[in-house]
């Protein structure tokens, strides 16, 4: 591996010598900036070895550095040759001072600007600038031309969507409206989840994402410019998205988008998810730009009637899959059977699979024991993961996407916490305050327009009274049939306006403590903003339960729950009975009546 790496390096070393360049720069990303990429954009693994997240890769002529953040600075060092690479840590090595430092007077940094925010490229270029070294925006991305072995672009089909509940013109017209009100001409969508809900399509391009890669400019009348693979676009695709959309291939926005811009357009676009390519074709054009929040996604995340149903009805499909994983998994921990992380996971695939509408997971299962469950983003490795029988508990995080062309259609993702083997008092304990801050966050009432970060520390309450805290959000927005963590719904500290939490959203409630080295809880339930009916003036908003799987009483340190407490458990534990149980065998179900109980 280490001579394929070194190889690969040396290539992108000729190239800088060829073209009077000094270092290359390269981030884990793709143009459209997401979470997740197609394989054919996996160019840091390409270079590197390395398949983590978040990830930047600098090449000079003599020196390689891969930062990355500390979720992965172990991998890092099992996958990247150290012959090849120097590690560094992204938060606290600047990547840009490490280059400046490996570099001669008047160097020339190149970059890719389609995989950069057009915020890094402006501050990347002004310290660049600083230092007399200049950032080079090239025409090509180096690695694509040695790259022998890339895989091809992506060829899913793309579907009509049929239970979006709102037509496309609907949406296009909404939209218009608002840019009419703020004085808008057009506006730059760049999130293939905007671009797929305004025209009502599906795809599979992305592992995990229900989406097709597509860009889009919706002016202040309602047409709309798509930039997608027109090849593949389904038969009846002009009817169905409606008057005033026109289809283009992605590789013609540089043609298209300057013929569509005057000096006098006022073109909006939010910057953290534009890249600077895009963003410099729309500002060398003559726009006017306004940055702001990403508009489309504000309407996206608000699910009306239709879409909340089939969220409902998924998550229902989901439980049936999950309660019958869960009887599984107790009947083989009963019987002492042989198991590992990765045979667990496959078997609750397997459960997912027999349920209908089931389409794809979500994300990739995190499921682990003990010690591995301490690390959030877990994920483990088939061939070598840790064995059931030397743990008290064990932590599945995993979720799926369904749809069945009618009323199931939805996103799911659940984390349940369950004994396995002995578990520790600590453990018993630490459990029941995570369960407390699940049920606090569950009973919230709230202002709309509430921030996240207001309703996050409601979660953190019972662990902070002891001295006890969890290192990520308590919850991230969830997709209609999209991506299982949608921007920008979240529930944790410092998100600002990005946080404010309307009805209509779905997210996740997912509190959790980690013990290194010991143990991990996490408890998720995807819930959706709602009206509250109240007799007060004030209107309100609370939480819908979407989520209906048991929460392991065993664990529970029952006489620490209060009595309200405890009536929460009981209710939903009903709920759970009454919604799942008919689609269980006799076996499953008799599970299932023991797993709600009441607790006293």
């Amino acid at each position: 591996m280490s001579s394929a790496v070194q190889q690969r390096v040396d290539s992108i070393r000729k190239y800088l010598t060829q073209h009077n360049l000094d270092a290359f720069i390269l981030p884990t990303a793709d143009p459209h900036l997401g979470e997740y990429q197609a394989e054919n954009v996996l160019r840091v693994n390409w270079i590197s070895g390395f398949h983590g997240e978040n990830c930047i890769v600098v090449i000079t002529k003599d020196k390689a550095g891969i930062f990355v953040d500390g979720r992965f600075t172990v991998q890092v060092k099992q996958q990247v040759p150290s012959d090849v690479y120097d590690y560094l840590h992204i938060n606290n090595d600047c990547h840009l001072n490490w280059t400046m430092e490996q570099l001669p007077e008047a160097g020339r940094i190149a970059v890719d600007a389609s995989l950069f925010d057009i915020n890094w490229y402006n501050t990347a270029k002004a310290t660049l600038a600083q230092k007399n070294h200049e950032l080079v925006s090239l025409p090509e991305n180096p690695v694509d031309l040695f790259w022998e072995d890339r895989p091809a672009a992506p060829n899913a089909s793309i579907d009509l969507f049929h239970c979006a509940g709102t037509s496309s013109v609907e949406k296009r017209q909404k939209l218009a409206a608002e840019m009419q009100a703020k004085g808008l001409s057009a506006m730059v969508l760049t999130q293939p989840e905007d671009t797929n809900w305004l025209v009502n399509i599906r795809g599979a391009d992305i592992p995990y994402v229900r989406t097709t890669l597509s860009f889009g400019y919706l002016q202040n009348d309602g047409s709309l410019d798509l930039f997608i693979d027109t090849s593949r676009l389904p038969e009846g695709f002009a009817e169905w998205a409606g008057e005033g959309v026109s289809t283009h291939d992605i590789s013609a926005m540089a043609d298209v988008l300057p013929k569509r811009i005057s000096s006098d357009s006022r073109v909006y676009l939010a910057p953290a998810e534009t890249n600077a390519w895009l963003y410099n074709l729309v500002n060398d054009a003559g726009a006017d730009i306004v940055e702001g929040r990403n508009l489309c996604a504000l309407h996206r995340v608000c699910k009306n009637e239709t879409e909340l149903n089939g969220m409902r009805a998924a998550h229902i499909q989901d439980g049936i899959a999950m309660c019958r994983f869960l009887a599984w998994v107790d009947h083989e921990v009963d019987a002492g059977n042989s198991h590992n992380e990765e045979s667990f996971a496959s078997k609750l695939l397997t459960f997912r699979e027999g349920v209908d509408g089931f389409l794809a997971p979500s994300f990739g299962s995190i499921s682990a024991f003990g010690p591995n469950a301490a690390m959030c983003h877990y994920h483990h490795d088939p061939e070598n993961c840790r064995s059931l029988g030397q743990d008290g508990m064990y932590l599945i995080d995993s979720g799926g996407h369904y749809n069945d062309g009618a009323n199931i259609c939805g996103t799911t993702d659940i984390t349940r916490t369950i004994k396995v083997g002995d578990a520790s008092d600590h453990e018993r304990h630490m459990f029941t305050l995570v369960l407390k801050g699940h049920i606090a966050m569950d009973k919230a009432r709230f202002l709309s327009g509430f921030r996240g970060e207001q309703l996050d520390m409601l979660a953190r309450q019972p662990l902070w009274q002891e001295g006890y805290n969890f290192d990520h959000g308590t919850g991230h927005g969830v997709g209609h049939c999209l991506s299982v963590h949608e921007f920008p719904t979240r529930i944790k500290a410092g998100v600002g306006e990005n946080g404010i939490v309307e009805e209509g959203m779905c997210m996740s409630n997912e509190p959790g403590y980690y013990l290194e080295d010991g143990f991990g809880i996490r408890l998720e339930n995807i819930v959706a903003a709602r009206k509250a009916d109240l007799p007060g003036e004030t209107p309100m908003l609370e939480f819908e339960a979407m989520t209906f799987v048991p929460f392991d009483t065993r664990l529970m340190e029952v006489e620490i729950l209060t009595a309200e407490e405890k009536q929460w458990v009981n209710n939903y534990h009903a709920q759970v009975f009454e919604k799942i149980a008919p689609a269980l065998n006799n076996e499953d179900r008799a599970w299932l009546e023991n797993a709600t109980k009441p607790v006293a």
